[in-house]
């Protein structure tokens, strides 16, 4: 992942956009969403969610994990936008240095199970 240089270390830029639009929709302050500014720590709260809550089906809104390596480290968050002929789509922080949107087949090599988290 790309990171950000900053006067008191580096910034994982793409979870830091994830957590600020969840901010700004009112779900942080809401207790919805964790404030987050690390992908593993935004990933590991969603897992603790997860207890007898339905998987997820890609719903518009909800954050998708990224584990790039398959190294059990998570490297990067989007937020879904939809998902449609077979692929999810997502908006992502730090993408190619930019907020971009993003195509993912589904059941492709990034996107397994335990990626998606629904928001309640």
């Amino acid at each position: 992942p790309q990171y950000v240089p900053h006067v008191i270390g580096i910034i994982p830029v793409a979870a830091c956009f994830a957590s600020w639009c969840a901010e700004q929709s009112g779900m942080v302050a809401s207790g919805q969403v964790l404030k987050f500014s690390s992908c593993a720590v935004g990933a590991s709260w969603f897992q603790g969610q997860e207890d007898g809550k339905e998987k997820a089906k890609h719903i518009a809104g909800d954050f998708i994990f990224f584990d790039w390596n398959k190294d059990g480290q998570v490297d990067h968050v989007g937020i879904v936008v939809n998902a449609a002929n077979g692929r999810v789509n997502s908006i992502e922080g730090n993408t190619s240095n930019m907020v971009a949107r993003r195509s993912y087949q589904l059941g492709g090599i990034v996107i397994g199970d335990m990626d998606i988290y629904k928001l309640y």
